[in-house]
């Protein structure tokens, strides 16, 4: 550990620091030799820093306050499949997860016992300097693999790869214990007692699968209060891409009441498509601090609902605010205020900004225990990037989809209507 209390990478990722037995930081994927033919763990680098779209062609998303982070493969040649290997002989990071990805999905407790884990890290800045430091995301299991086709910005060729839908696992509040993926690596060790210094959270998933991946997703609930300068400086290349490309698209159209369009496709993309419903967009004129309507559904999609009754089921009326505006501008009190003073029983506020909220609204909503959800810019950039992950979209698709959506969903109807439609299958 270095003076300003960082670890060693190195250090961390050996056994006891010895030399040659550390992850290698070049790979953007790397596993850990097999030892009694198990691969002790996968570790992923993700660089947000990184701006040259010949090395990193795609973006990751990685969301660890909702447990779930997209990572891109290694594959970077647009004449192979996304799992083939590279003509030296060598194995390919995709090739690899391939040969792995059915022990994540197996019903078989022995399979999901020597599954390797997923340790995710991330390039920061630190200190003005953006390379030599990473952080640690999450660990996590691979859920879903989808395959993304773009093409290449010189030449017609589809440029094929794959998607990872990773599921980031709870750990313990100190943290993770690396002595259980030195346990992994350690031969005289049984797949049991490697298991020792694992997260309850890892151990819960092998004895019991699939069946518990929602309650070992890790879910950052704390709230903290931030100013707007350390909301900017959240803010990566990334974030900042999209942000201006939104705002420019609304500040340029003069139409900012279509970015209210947005901003619900956002709240959905936060909730959850399965118990969300997109409901409409209010009039500009008396709409009384309401810009959208959603509402979100409380039920067991697998429970059988039975007809002329209402039992298992019930929803909110979801009420939202959309604010387009720069990034160095600060959301305050009075606008907050508005929707506040909408929000009755059985209703939940969303207010989503490009922007920042000042700690004046941070603190109101905190403390006056509004049912509440603030989203900021940076919040708002991971949202439309994961929907762009999912969909394989482009981001000016999705500003045009949004813009007729729009159009097509203005309605003057009492809000509390939505209620009243049917809670969907």
């Amino acid at each position: 550990m270095t003076s300003e209390g960082i670890y060693n990478y190195k250090f961390i990722t050996s056994i006891g620091g010895a030399n040659g037995t550390s992850a290698n930081i070049g790979k953007p994927i790397f596993w850990y030799s097999e030892v009694n033919d198990v691969c002790p763990a996968l570790i992923l680098h993700s660089n947000p820093l990184q701006t040259d779209k010949g090395i990193n062609p795609w973006r990751d998303v990685i969301i660890p306050s909702e447990g779930v982070a997209y990572y891109n493969g290694d594959n970077k040649f647009a004449d192979r499949s996304p799992g083939a290997n590279p003509e030296n002989g060598g194995q390919s990071g995709n090739n690899k997860i391939e040969s792995l990805i059915n022990l994540y999905k197996s019903h078989k407790k022995e399979d999901r016992l020597i599954a390797p884990p997923i340790m995710i890290f991330e390039q920061v800045k630190h200190d003005g300097k953006v390379k030599g430091y990473r952080a640690f995301k999450g660990l996590g299991i691979i859920n879903k693999t989808h395959v993304r086709q773009q093409y290449e910005d010189d030449t017609d060729r589809v440029f094929s790869n794959y998607l990872f839908e990773i599921i980031l696992f709870k750990l313990p509040h100190d943290g993770l214990n690396w002595n259980w993926i030195t346990d992994r690596r350690n031969p005289k060790l049984s797949k049991r007692n490697q298991l020792r210094n694992a997260p309850e959270s890892w151990k819960k998933w092998v004895n019991e699968g699939e069946a518990c991946l929602e309650t070992v997703r890790q879910k950052i609930l704390g709230y903290s209060i931030a100013t707007p300068k350390e909301q900017l400086d959240e803010l990566l290349p990334g974030h900042i891409k999209i942000l201006d490309a939104i705002i420019k698209h609304y500040k340029t159209d003069r139409n900012e009441t279509k970015f209210e369009a947005l901003a619900s496709l956002a709240a959905e993309e936060y909730f959850g498509e399965l118990r969300y419903t997109r409901g409409w967009i209010t009039p500009q004129s008396g709409d009384m601090g309401v810009d959208f309507i959603g509402r979100y559904d409380f039920h067991h999609p697998e429970v059988p609902q039975p007809l002329g009754t209402v039992l298992g089921t019930t929803s909110f009326l979801v009420i939202g605010q959309a604010k387009c505006r720069f990034h160095d501008k600060a959301e305050v009190a009075r606008d907050i205020a508005r929707v506040a003073s909408r929000l009755q029983r059985g209703c939940i506020g969303i207010y989503i900004t490009t922007a920042t909220f000042s700690r004046s609204v941070q603190h109101e909503v905190s403390l006056d225990e509004y049912p509440m959800i603030l989203i900021n810019g940076r919040q708002l950039a991971d949202l439309v990037a994961s929907y762009i992950k999912r969909t394989g979209k482009k981001l000016t698709e999705v500003l045009s989809e949004q813009d007729q959506w729009c159009v097509d969903n203005i309605k003057h109807v009492p809000p509390r209507s939505i209620l009243h439609d049917q809670i969907p299958s």
